[in-house]
């Protein structure tokens, strides 16, 4: 269920984020919302996916499925233009 989040207290919103390379699944039906001012860590071992969970995020690399959010706009999965027309995500220029 995608649900558009509360502009005055999120700042991301991350729903069902996939990510496969060919039967290679990397990131699997990930999940989350951080809140305005709140601060959030990636941690794994090596090879876990941070990198490419990252640059799926950052909207550098589509995604397979899944959406994100942010408080100005959807970023949905795999437009192809969006980074030309709007730049990174407000949060990645942090």
């Amino acid at each position: 269920m995608n649900v558009a989040p509360n502009h005055k207290s999120t700042s991301i919103v991350v729903q069902n984020l996939t990510k496969k390379y060919d039967d290679l699944l990397v990131l699997d039906d990930i999940s989350f919302t951080v809140g305005q001012g709140e601060l959030l860590c990636i941690v794994g071992p090596t090879g876990c996916g941070k990198t490419t969970f990252m640059n799926t995020l950052a909207k550098l690399i589509p995604a397979t499925e899944g959406s994100i959010f942010d408080t100005r706009r959807r970023w949905a999965i795999n437009p192809r233009f969006q980074i030309g027309t709007h730049g990174l995500p407000p949060f990645i220029r942090r």
